[in-house]
């Protein structure tokens, strides 16, 4: 038996609806994108370890489907893993100074940065 979650999404401005014939959308995916410098998220015994920028809105729709089908902590986990990559997310998991506060913190930095990809601040 599957639970739902009863964490609501957070409330998106309502658009005006369009008039007129809808435009499909035309994605180029061999148009290369070009990346801002990454951000500087946490440092283990003096290495510094980064994550994109501008997160792919891909890896917010990744992130939101497992959450649907898996639950919140493995949409995390999920996430937290794309976002690092495999040395960052080897070195965090493998911390064991790593505290509950410092693990929470990072979580809503990532969790935060990569949702915010589907918001509309700023565009």
């Amino acid at each position: 038996m599957s639970r739902k979650s009863t964490r609501t999404a957070p409330a998106r401005t309502m658009r005006k609806r369009r008039s007129g014939p809808i435009e499909p959308i035309v994605i180029d995916t061999s148009v290369e994108v070009k990346k801002a410098p990454p951000i500087h998220i946490f440092t283990i015994d003096d290495v510094d370890y980064f994550m994109d920028a501008e997160p792919s809105p891909a890896l917010a729709l990744r992130m939101l489907e497992m959450a649907e089908l898996n639950g919140e902590a493995a949409a995390m986990s999920y996430v937290l893993a794309e976002v690092l990559g495999p040395e960052g997310h080897t070195a965090l998991k493998n911390c064991d100074s790593l505290t509950k506060a410092q693990l929470e913190a990072i979580l809503e930095i990532v969790g935060d940065h990569v949702m915010g990809a589907l918001d509309d601040e700023g565009k």
